[in-house]
């Protein structure tokens, strides 16, 4: 009797699992699809431009070259970005022990990973909240630094996470099998509507929404996951200890 009702309850968090993963899944492609109709430049009086114009590509180590030795920076390794291109952990290290050797950027910029199969994936990330504004990372990362007058850098990021900028990239990896990289040129020359920057807060904005509403989706099923692990713990213990828990 106590089993019957273990596995009513698991099956219960089970099923909550999987609309939670249906849920997830349907606001992945509402984004995709809202991204692509917002950006749609048909019948709207929008210019094109390639990213090299729009954003400096890869920028140089110039800006942090009076800072001390001692200061302290973000590091992002690989696997620190998740495949959602979302900073998942941060690590701080001193200016002397990683500014040479790395890539550089800092809060604002936006990073997309080169190698394969990160790229393809979707690892990336907004950058935001790094130590002292400064980051530096693995050197498997382009920097795409938004220029403010002209693009977003919100609007950037959501570009260049869209699956069809992945695809499409993947079609331009250069290198030996395994060792696959997307080069800047496809970055460089890949073309993108420009609306005024009026029109790109709102896109923005609508995107921001989308993406907030998977967030939380994710966040819960982050904690269905406890909840089921803890209920399938819990029903490890004896039989006095299931019997009062099921009360």
């Amino acid at each position: 009797e106590i089993q019957k009702q273990i596995v009513e309850r698991l099956d219960k968090i089970a099923e909550a699992q999987k609309l939670n993963d249906d849920l997830i899944q349907k606001s992945d492609e509402l984004f995709q699809s809202l991204l692509h109709k917002e950006l749609n430049p048909a019948n709207k009086n929008w210019g094109t431009k390639k990213l090299k114009e729009t954003c400096e590509i890869n920028p140089s180590k110039a800006e942090v070259a009076k800072f001390p030795e001692d200061k302290i920076v973000s590091f992002l390794a690989m696997a620190d970005v998740s495949e959602n291109a979302e900073i998942v952990n941060q690590q701080e290290r001193k200016l002397g022990e990683v500014k040479n050797g790395f890539t550089f950027f800092q809060d604002g910029d936006v990073l997309v990973a080169k190698i394969t199969p990160c790229f393809e994936n979707g690892k990336g990330a907004f950058v935001e909240n790094m130590v002292n504004g400064v980051g530096f990372g693995s050197t498997e990362f382009h920097v795409l630094r938004a220029n403010r007058e002209l693009l977003l850098n919100k609007l950037l990021y959501y570009v260049v996470s869209d699956k069809k900028f992945r695809k499409a990239g993947a079609k331009f990896l250069t290198g030996s099998a395994g060792q696959q990289r997307v080069p800047t040129y496809y970055l460089e020359n890949f073309k993108i509507p420009l609306p005024s920057l009026k029109t790109q807060k709102q896109i923005v904005a609508k995107l921001s929404a989308a993406q907030d509403y998977k967030k939380r989706l994710v966040e819960q099923k982050v904690k269905l996951k406890e909840l089921f692990d803890s209920v399938l713990q819990r029903s490890m213990k004896n039989d006095s200890v299931l019997s009062k828990s099921f009360k």
